[in-house]
Formats: C-alpha cells, structure tokens, sequence
C-alpha cells in the first residue's frame, strides 16, 4: 500500500514537472496565495537573520572576547566562540519540541535586539568618555555577557529556523 503511494506520488511529480517550465514556476510562485506566502515568510526570516548583525557579531567575538578577557589568547577565545554556539545549537534542539517556532524566532529576536543595544551602549559610553564612561570601566564584564547571551540566543530560533 505504501510502495503504491510512493509510486503515485512519483508519477504525480514528473507529470507536474514535465508540464511547468521555469518562468511559470516563477510566475506561480508570485500569483498563487499557497507558493507566495511561504515564500514571504522565508525570505523575511532570512533577511531578518542577515540584518540582526549575527555574521558581523560572530565575525568580531575573538576580538570582543580578547579585549574584555584581558590576556586571553585568541585561540582560546575562538574555542568559546565554538562552544557557545554549540550550546546555543543543543538548546535549540531541546526547546523546539516543546515550544512553537513563533514563539522561538520572537523570543530570540527580542533577547538579540536587548543585548545588541546594551552592547552598543556599553561601546558608545567607552569610545565617548565622559562620567558615563568612567561608570562604564567598572562594568568591563556586560559587554561580554552581551556578546555571549547575543551568540546563545541566535541559534534559539532567528537563526535556526529558517533552515
């Protein structure tokens, strides 16, 4: 019975693919509600996950995580890298069974935007001096924490689930 369907199924897919050239798929995608919308979604997430700074972050975290972590060695620093990432993956795949994807990509979205703002806060207070700056030399660790709570919610679901 399964063999059957299987078989149909196959046979459905080549006739539907023999029958649609590339430029009436493209067209279908756009003029059908059931091709476009998911299509949409995808794209905005995709572009969501671009604009986040995700790539830029994980670009500088050596450098944020030698300069906060005083003499760190900068093969030290990318080995956390690694390891936050890792664990940010592992929680990931525990919570997507038990909470919804919407729930994940804006939970996800919320914590990166709140730490990516206090992260350049703490930078601007530091380039620009003032009494600021002088209260923000006795936090040296929150831009770390930053860093580190921004490369763990990444992968919770704006990163994550568009793949």
């Amino acid at each position: 019975n399964c063999v059957a369907e299987s078989f149909q199924i196959q046979e459905h897919l080549k006739t539907r693919l023999e029958e649609t050239s590339f430029v009436q798929g493209l067209k279908s995608i756009f003029q059908e509600t059931k091709y476009f919308r998911p299509f949409l979604v995808l794209n905005t997430l995709f572009l969501l996950m671009l604009f986040s700074g995700k790539f830029a972050i994980e670009f500088y975290a050596v450098e944020i995580l030698t300069k906060v972590g005083g003499s760190m060695d900068k093969h030290l620093a990318a080995v956390l890298v690694a390891i936050i990432q890792l664990v940010g993956a592992l929680l990931f795949l525990i919570l997507i069974k038990k909470l919804s994807r919407k729930f994940l990509i804006v939970t996800s979205a919320f914590v990166m935007g709140t730490a990516l703002v206090v992260l350049g806060f703490c930078v601007y207070s530091q380039v620009s001096g003032g009494p600021m700056g002088a209260k923000m030399s006795e936090l040296d660790w929150l831009p770390l924490t930053c860093v580190i709570i921004y490369m763990v919610a990444a992968p919770l679901g704006q990163c994550s689930i568009p793949f």
